[in-house]
Order: C-alpha cells, then sequence, then structure tokens
C-alpha cells in the first residue's frame, strides 16, 4: 500500500510538473509610449565598466525581475521545493519577449537577497560609474516587482538625474510609463519633473545650446501631458497638470528667457504671448504668494515653482510691452511674487543649506533669474 502511495505521489508530481512546463511559454507584457504600445520584454541591463554594478544588477534581474515577471505556475515552479530536483534533470525555459529564460529553483529563505539594500547599492554604483542608462530598465524591473509605486524611491532617483544633469534619461522613463510606473499624474513627480527641467535649463547662466535643448524638452513633456497616461487625454479634468500656473510659467519662462537672452528680447515665434495668455486666463486667488512658504523640513518646492511664474511673467511683460494680456494684473502679480520671494530667498540663506541640497539649488536658481 505504501508502493503505491509512493508511486502515485511521484505520478502526480511529474503531472505537476509537466502542467507548468506547457505554460511556460511566451508571455506578453504591455506597455506605453507616447506613440502607441508595443509588447514589452524582461529588462536587460547592458554590460557596465563595473563588474561590482553588472553583479548587482544581475542579483536585481534573476532574484527580484524574472520571478515578476513570470506567471503564477511558473512561480510556483521555480520556488517550490518538491519541483528543485525536477528541474535540475528537465530543464524548463519561459519565453518573455524575445529571451528564452531558464527556470531554476530559487529558495525563499537563502537566496533572496533583501531589494531595497539592493537597489539603494544600485543607484549608488550607477552614479559613481556614470551608468544613467541603466535607470529605465530598473525602474522597470521595480514597477513589475512591486507594483504600487515607492514614491520615495522615485523621487531620489530623478533628484539623482538632475543633480547629474539627466534630463533626458527623466523623458525616456516617463515614455515608457506603463513599464516603469512613473506618471506625471503624480504631483510629487511632476514637480520632481518641473523642477528638473528648470534647472538644466538655467545651468552656466542659462546658456543658448543648453535652453534650446531644454524648450525641446519641454515641448516633449508638452505632449506628453496630452496622453491618458500623464494626463486625462483630450478632455480637461478638475486641477489637470495643462491648467496649473506652475506647468505654464514653467514654459512661459523657458520661452521668455530664451527671447530676452538669444532673439534681441523679441517675441519671434509667438510663444511667448501665447503662454502669457494662457497663464493669466488660468491664473487665481488660489495662486497667489501669500500662501508659499517655506517647509520646516525637506525641499522649498513650493518657492521654486511660484519662482518660475514670477520670472516667466516679469519678463514677458518686458516683452511684449503694450501687449502683454492682462498687463495691469499682471504687473500687480509680478510686484506681489518678487517682494515675497524675495523674503523666502532671505530665509532660506539664512539656514546655510547644503551645496547639493533642494535649498542650494532653489537660491542659485533665485540668483540666475535674468532681472
Amino acid at each position: 500500500m505504501s508502493d503505491f502511495c509512493r508511486t502515485c505521489a511521484l505520478r502526480t508530481q511529474r503531472s505537476a510538473v509537466s502542467a507548468l512546463r506547457r505554460n511556460t511559454q511566451t508571455r506578453s507584457f504591455t506597455a506605453s509610449t507616447s506613440a502607441q504600445k508595443n509588447n514589452a520584454a524582461l529588462p536587460t541591463f547592458p554590460e557596465t565598466s563595473s563588474p561590482e554594478l553588472d553583479d548587482v544588477l544581475l542579483q536585481l534581474r534573476t532574484k527580484h525581475f524574472i520571478p515578476a515577471y513570470l506567471n503564477k505556475r511558473q512561480r510556483h515552479l521555480i520556488f517550490g521545493d518538491k519541483f528543485k530536483q525536477e528541474l535540475e534533470n528537465n530543464p524548463a525555459y519561459a519565453t518573455l519577449g524575445e529571451e528564452e529564460i531558464p527556470l531554476k529553483h530559487i529558495d525563499r529563505r537563502s537566496e533572496i537577497p533583501a531589494r531595497k539594500p539592493l537597489v539603494l547599492q544600485a543607484l549608488r554604483l550607477i552614479e559613481e560609474n556614470d551608468e544613467w542608462r541603466q535607470l529605465p530598465s530598473l525602474l522597470e524591473g521595480l514597477h513589475k516587482a512591486r507594483p504600487t509605486p515607492d514614491l520615495v524611491l522615485q523621487e531620489r532617483i530623478l533628484r539623482k538625474l538632475q543633480l547629474n544633469d539627466q534630463f533626458p534619461v527623466i523623458l525616456r522613463s516617463l515614455r515608457r510609463s506603463n513599464a516603469t510606473g512613473l506618471t506625471l499624474k503624480n504631483d510629487a513627480v511632476l514637480n520632481q519633473v518641473l523642477n528638473a527641467l528648470r534647472e538644466t535649463a538655467s545651468l552656466e547662466n542659462w546658456e543658448q545650446t543648453r535652453l534650446e535643448r531644454s524648450l525641446k524638452h519641454a515641448s516633449e513633456l508638452a505632449e506628453l501631458l496630452e496622453s491618458t497616461d500623464h494626463g486625462s487625454g483630450r478632455k480637461l479634468s478638475p486641477n489637470d497638470a495643462r491648467t496649473r500656473p506652475a506647468v505654464i510659467g514653467l514654459f512661459l519662462e523657458l520661452h521668455a528667457v530664451y527671447a530676452s537672452q538669444y532673439q534681441g528680447g523679441k517675441d519671434v515665434d509667438g510663444k511667448v504671448k501665447a503662454y502669457a495668455t494662457r497663464f493669466m486666463a488660468t491664473f487665481n486667488e488660489s495662486n497667489q504668494p501669500a500662501e508659499t512658504d517655506l517647509p520646516e523640513v525637506g525641499a522649498p518646492i513650493e518657492f521654486l515653482s511660484k519662482m518660475s511664474i514670477y520670472h516667466g511673467l516679469s519678463l514677458a511683460s518686458k516683452i511684449l510691452g503694450g501687449e502683454m494680456p492682462d498687463a495691469p494684473r499682471a504687473n500687480q502679480i509680478v510686484q506681489q511674487y518678487e517682494q515675497r520671494l524675495s523674503t523666502l530667498a532671505a530665509a532660506l540663506s539664512a539656514r546655510s543649506p547644503e551645496p547639493h541640497s533642494f535649498a542650494a539649488s532653489s537660491l542659485r536658481a533665485w540668483d540666475a533669474c535674468v532681472r
């Protein structure tokens, strides 16, 4: 009787493995770009000049990302202790995108390193080795492994990209929002991206080539905000980013600085007037600078966004002159903002902020305003 039971058990186990094998077939994962949807494969990491970084990325991929991309039955196969020997004797594979992945047993108790320390180590090594190209794939894998966004980690990554002048990598990650989980619908992400774009443009005292590149990035950002991945699509929703003074104010600022510095103070292509008109149409009492205060701790996000409004509107008034939309109210806003922001800048400076902090970036931005 016992022999019969063992035989039945073995037969049942083999049947289970066979069933699981039949399910280790190609899977499609949908990812969205600003133009169309494509099948997304398992994220890959190009080889780097750092063996240590390669090893960390490999651990993340094999121990965290691959299991997340497998279906339920395939995960059961690689994590099930009873299937370990069977996998060794008769290798099984899963096809993800165009990549064939060998399914190997993973002991949950001893073979899976903690994800967060591994990610932080990867970020440190990416920065040390200037391997920013790895970040979109890292974000994709993290999003699949943990669909609920880790907003603190996202902000940390965006901040690192900002400090290292890597705005194109931010855009690349935003274009693959469905895969990376990075979306401008999230206020924290939106504010961080706007700040990164502004700082990128204003470095080197608004250098022309850099500013022109930033204007192209702003145009791409505007297109992303038109998509359902980052906005509400064709119809404007309440509190839509496309109607926010902070967003319109930044676009106005970039075009106004360019016209002021490199087009002889003329609105050559009409962009300054277009954004000034849109800004004045959306500005209301809730955007007044009296509500802008420095936080006790953390980034002075409001200070930065209000600064773009002040700077853009101030330059637009000078460039457009009598053609400035709603000129009396615009001049009043500029005066109110300048007074309030000057006070906030003094308070921020009194804190003696660290060189790479948001506060220090804010003060540099204030000093870089074209007056």
